[in-house]
């Protein structure tokens, strides 16, 4: 006698239904690792700014950290998405123009590190002083640049994430009621 080959009603529904859940689930797993890189693009923003204030007290300088055009820092309102520089700023201006071929910057002082920028994944709005550049003080102090700064993702339903900047130098990531308005 030959077997009949098919499937059950039983197993087509519970193929059916192990579709549905996988495709209610791709949607949120997607959302999920956007989130993710936002929270990645914040940190590296936070580590730079953690990096500065330490080491201007270590060293007991003035250190900047400022949105980066090329090889210099932005002049107006610089883009944090497109990376920035954190350097000696043994004149206190928190400007940055690097000398050819180095990592001496011509108002002096030695950049400490490039951030790359973030892509294009994500959208960073800040505000004040903090939109162009930041500088710490010998104590870890950055009186009149304290502002806040928040991370757009350029994916539409993804949570902005943020950093809250004290005139201490104190860092910290935002609430949601800090966030800045995403464009």
């Amino acid at each position: 006698m030959s077997r009949i080959k098919g499937l059950t009603l039983l197993e087509v529904l519970i193929v059916l239904l192990v579709l549905g859940l996988t495709c209610m689930a791709v949607p949120s797993f997607s959302r999920l690792l956007w989130q993710n890189r936002l929270r990645n693009d914040q940190q590296q923003v936070y580590r730079a700014f953690m990096l500065a204030r330490f080491h201007a007290i270590q060293t007991g300088e003035f250190v900047s950290v400022c949105a980066r055009e090329q090889r210099h820092c932005a002049r107006e309102h610089g883009r944090w998405d497109n990376g920035w520089l954190v350097f000696e700023d043994p004149a206190g201006n928190g400007e940055c123009q690097l000398m050819a071929g180095g990592n001496q910057c011509q108002q002096g002082g030695t950049v400490i590190r490039y951030g790359d920028g973030l892509g294009h994944r994500s959208k960073v709005v800040a505000n004040g002083l903090l939109a162009q550049r930041v500088r710490f003080n010998a104590m870890g102090m950055a009186f009149g640049f304290n502002g806040r700064m928040t991370f757009c993702s350029k994916k539409k339903g993804v949570k902005p994430v943020g950093l809250v900047l004290a005139a201490s130098g104190r860092l910290r990531h935002a609430r949601d009621n800090e966030m800045l308005d995403c464009p």
